[in-house]
């Protein structure tokens, strides 16, 4: 029983990690869960939060206001005391909101406000957790404006937020909840004709998010056509509502499917009009992983053009921007490279840009993507290059101890007897399906939750390992023991 590479359990489910990463990155985080992101270590400043939060559902304000001033006056001498008093004075604002207090409210919240923006750290999410903490105190304090009557000053300050709003470290879900507050309050003061702007403002922030996770899904389901079409809709959504980062990475993608369309320098192109879109890579404050993903496919499309130089170049850029994102958009371009116009072609380039980023790119990374190569030459019938690279994936994620590489060993361990078998070496195809079943059965056992952690079955990889070890077994003769495997099979199903 052969079965592809792209037939084989872990291949498809790779697609479906893939979405459910990116899904995760656009979406997942809510602008008003700042609070959770860096909780203070001292107990006894935690223990006076949580009494202030205990009251408060208990509708005991005066009770909550004093263990907040009490926390606060902890959190001044905390280890993390830079994110926990802004934080606290926020919370203490808010109580003083539910107690329709809107001028104490606006006052300390203009206080946390001012204490976050003293707050500088390097790393990406620290980074949008401070964007978002200060964007949640910018809107809260225009809408105190507008209890206390301030119109005029609340609109203003709902102006501040909404241009606060297009840090590129912002998702667009914070943009589309400022507008829409902005938006109910020119209702409230019947400027209907602007706030149905607004209104329809968010309605496409809306809808270019369920373009992009649309287009994300057309383009690793190999539908390449469609999922430009949706890129495009992102596009143009992303420019009516003046998001250049979100321009920069639809015009990204649009560059992806361009290059398995074998179409180089239209994706050196819209490359370039992606970096000249976003703000500059010179610029440390705003280095993020919009850049690093664009200048990552122009050095893939310069390499197609026969630019190793210039790739080189590119890559470089790609480093110092933001590393931690050359993986994603290298990744997909993997999967994709059987669907292009010429898979071997764009498969080789990708190769070239990955062992140029190789410094940046930690094993468990590396992996993965020797992995996804090692598929490739399985599935273009070049069996001694795949084994090359599955020996080298397996080797790799020997070197760490966690749920996805223990389960990309067992897949590893899977492709080597695959290749073997299809070079009739079936004894060792039978040893490498055999660590390939034990892998899996251990793996199972570790990590209960296997599946949640991979998006992958390890039940239906498993089985895989298993029907190609009866085959082998059958081919070597081994018929008592093939029909022990296929009763185990057999099993499984009930």
């Amino acid at each position: 029983m052969k079965m592809d590479a792209s037939d084989t359990p872990f291949f498809k489910a790779i697609v479906i990690s893939a979405i459910a990463l990116v899904v995760c990155v656009l979406g997942a985080l809510s602008m008003f869960a700042i609070s959770t992101f860096h909780e203070g270590k001292d107990p006894q400043g935690r223990e006076l939060e949580r009494q202030a939060f205990e009251a408060v559902k208990a509708k005991n304000y005066s009770s909550a206001e004093d263990n907040y001033k009490k926390a606060l006056a902890e959190a001044e001498n905390s280890i993390d005391k830079d994110w926990r008093v802004p934080r606290v004075l926020s919370e203490l604002a808010d109580l003083y909101v539910l107690e329709s207090k809107p001028d104490k409210a606006e006052a300390e919240y203009r206080e946390a406000f001012a204490q976050y923006e003293k707050i500088s750290e390097p790393g990406s999410d620290k980074r949008r957790n401070l964007a978002r903490a200060k964007l949640e105190v910018l809107s809260k304090i225009a809408t105190t404006l507008a209890d206390q009557g301030k119109n005029t000053e609340a609109i203003n300050q709902y102006q501040v937020a909404l241009e606060g709003s297009n840090d590129p470290n912002l998702s667009l879900f914070d943009k589309m909840h400022v507008t829409r507050q902005y938006a109910a309050l020119l209702r409230k003061l019947h400027r209907d004709q602007d706030a149905a702007e607004l209104e329809a403002d968010a309605d496409t922030m809306t809808d270019y998010k369920g373009y992009f996770d649309s287009g994300i899904r057309n383009f690793l389901q190999g539908k390449f056509d469609l999922a430009k079409h949706q890129f495009n809709l992102q596009l143009r959504g992303a420019r009516k509502v003046r998001m250049p980062e979100q321009c920069a990475k639809a015009l990204t993608y649009l560059a992806l499917c361009e290059l398995v369309a074998g179409h180089a320098q239209q994706a050196e192109s819209l490359c370039r009009q992606s970096l000249a879109e976003g703000p500059s890579i010179l610029l440390v404050r705003t280095r993020h992983e919009r850049q690093a993903e664009a200048f990552t496919v122009l050095a893939v499309s310069l390499q197609l053009e026969g630019k190793p130089k210039e790739s080189a170049d590119a890559i470089n850029m790609a480093k110092a921007a933001e590393f931690g994102f050359l993986y994603p958009t290298l990744n997909y371009l993997q999967l994709e490279a059987r669907n292009a116009v010429n898979p071997t072609v764009l498969m080789d380039a990708v190769d070239i840009v990955v062992d140029r980023a190789r410094e940046v790119l930690n094993s468990e990374v590396l992996s993965q993507l020797e992995l996804n190569v090692a598929l490739h030459k399985e599935f273009e019938k070049k069996y001694k290059e795949a084994e090359t690279r599955f020996l080298s994936a397996i080797g790799m994620y020997k070197m760490h101890e966690n749920a996805p590489d223990a389960f990309g060993l067992g897949v590893s361990y899977c492709g080597m007897g695959r290749v073997c078998e299809a070079q009739a070496k079936y004894k060792e195809s039978e040893k490498w399906f055999e660590q390939a079943e034990a892998q899996f059965k251990h793996t199972k056992t570790k990590y209960p939750n296997i599946n949640d952690v991979t998006g992958c079955s390890i039940e239906a990889n498993m089985k895989a390992a298993q029907s190609e070890l009866v085959s082998v077994l059958q081919k070597l003769g081994k018929s008592a023991q093939a029909k022990q495997v296929q009763a185990e099979i057999d099993a499984a199903k009930h």
